[in-house]
């Protein structure tokens, strides 16, 4: 099944791009906040009007459809874990799956100042929306360093929001996913944002929506 993707901003390439995908994990309810920040972005708020004037944004609203068609979890209609195995697609391996080569080849073509993957949960533990941060020092750019050290701060100053947990070269599980590559090979600023779903959609979909104005 495709994979598709919604484009919008300015077509001149030097324009700062994003790249915001739906988590491969059909279990979880990333749609609902990726959807939210695409709708606010295609809005007539003024914020938005001007957003969408000055950045190209790509949004991947389902990026494992033959999963979700199967009623699967996390796996792929061929019963393989794409989140977990995007490292075959950035590495160009034989066994790579297409849904995450697909996603990739999205990610390089735009090479995007930042790459937000929206994910989610429902475990009773955690108190709230969580996120999963790359170490900052995978990109060399020392301002970008600090302009992910400063919108993941203001991240966490939003409403039930809290750090999750830190994924580096020798630390985390997370290495083989689209975000620490493209962290590592690109020099984006990423992070996983999971939305905790014992929140009412609504508040999550303000939730998301924060998130993306914050960073712009």
């Amino acid at each position: 099944r495709d994979i598709l993707c919604l484009e919008t901003g300015p077509q001149d390439e030097r324009a700062p791009a994003i790249v915001m995908s739906q988590t491969p994990q059909p279990s979880e309810s990333g749609p609902w906040g990726g959807m939210a920040a695409m709708s606010w972005l295609l809005s007539d708020n003024p914020e938005a009007v001007a957003s969408r004037t000055t950045h190209r944004v790509s949004f991947l609203p389902c990026t494992n459809p033959d999963g979700i068609v199967h009623g699967h979890g996390v796996s792929d209609g061929q019963g393989r874990f794409p989140f977990f195995d995007a490292h075959l697609s950035v590495s160009n391996d034989p066994r790579a799956l297409p849904e995450m080569t697909a996603v990739w080849r999205r990610v390089v073509a735009q090479r995007p100042w930042l790459f937000i993957e929206w994910h989610s949960n429902n475990w009773s533990r955690r108190p709230g929306h969580m996120l999963l941060r790359y170490e900052h020092n995978l990109i060399e750019d020392a301002a970008r360093r600090r302009l992910w050290d400063a919108w993941e701060e203001a991240l966490l100053q939003l409403p039930h929001t809290h750090h999750g947990n830190w994924t580096g070269p020798d630390r985390g599980m997370y290495q083989g996913t689209l975000g620490y590559a493209a962290a590592a090979r690109l020099g984006s600023i990423a992070c996983m944002i999971k939305h905790h779903a014992r929140f009412q959609v609504d508040a999550i979909q303000d939730h998301a929506t924060a998130c993306l104005r914050s960073a712009i």
